[in-house]
């Protein structure tokens, strides 16, 4: 009777762990594609911020992260270099909430969040 408990266990640890270190099987969503090694986005123009646009600049990624972004920059060898000529280039994350950089609104309370000014 202990044999049998003892197979039942190392069976269902040895199908788990088999399960646990199965590849993946579906695609990979593009924004969540790892992205190894180095890139370079040449001939670009890219927008940085509300004020800010470069163009026909470069901007080079390591690992998936920004490493640099300007008009005159020194390409590393070991990049893969796309040309993005005619092609934009912006900021991927856009949190709709944040007021980062924007002037704060004035605006007249009234009393659950309506005006003081009255229509007539």
């Amino acid at each position: 009777m202990r044999k049998k408990s003892f197979i039942k266990v190392f069976l269902a640890m040895f199908v788990l762990s088999v399960q646990a270190t199965a590849q993946n099987t579906y695609p990979v969503n593009e924004v969540a594609n790892p992205r190894e090694g180095c890139y370079a986005f040449i001939n670009a123009t890219i927008v940085k911020d509300a004020q800010t646009t470069l163009t026909n600049a470069s901007m080079i990624t390591r690992q998936g992260k920004i490493e640099s972004i300007g008009i005159v920059l020194t390409i590393p060898k070991d990049a893969v270099v796309v040309d993005c000529k005619g092609a934009y280039i912006y900021p991927s994350f856009i949190d709709m909430y944040s007021d980062y950089g924007t002037t704060a609104t004035k605006t007249e309370s009234g009393g659950f969040g309506r005006s003081s000014q009255t229509l007539s």
